[in-house]
């Protein structure tokens, strides 16, 4: 598939799911702020591990979907680990902020700023990588890049 048509196939599915996407990516930070801030409740912990459920399942298409552009078996492996890599860093960053707040911690800004720059640059940084990987190997598979709003 070239790859312009590999963008309006997946321009089609994020419009299809981006909304729900957005939308248990939100459920899922109120879940676990209202865990947080009720000293991890049952039900609040019940919620926010459905919300977690469900938004593995939804990352977990969306890596389907992505693998399925192309024919190339390495770039599948490298699609897959960049999905595996976002939600353990997205993981880790959810137990920075309950270490925070076990630690009775939770009003130092600096921590908070540390954890949520941390998670960002790493994110980032493994999304550059993995990218790079994927280009080397299948030139016609989009990027972040290309898929930007501002391209139509």
């Amino acid at each position: 598939m070239e790859k312009q048509a590999r963008i309006r196939t997946i321009q089609l599915y994020q419009k299809r799911w981006m909304p729900l996407h957005v939308s248990v990516v939100i459920a899922v930070g109120i879940s676990f702020a209202l865990l947080v801030m009720n000293e991890f409740q049952t039900g609040y912990g019940v919620a926010f591990l459905v919300g977690l459920v469900v938004l593995s399942y939804l990352e977990w298409r969306e890596s389907r979907f992505m693998q399925r552009l192309t024919d190339e078996p390495h770039v599948q492996t490298l699609i897959r680990r960049s999905y595996m890599g976002r939600n353990a860093i997205s993981l880790l960053g959810a137990m920075g902020f309950y270490v925070l707040f076990k630690a009775g911690l939770q009003s130092n800004f600096f921590l908070w700023m540390t954890i949520v720059l941390c998670a960002f640059a790493t994110q980032t940084m493994t999304t550059m990588y993995y990218e790079r990987k994927i280009r080397q190997h299948d030139p016609e598979h989009p990027n972040r890049h290309d898929l930007s709003f501002t391209k139509g």
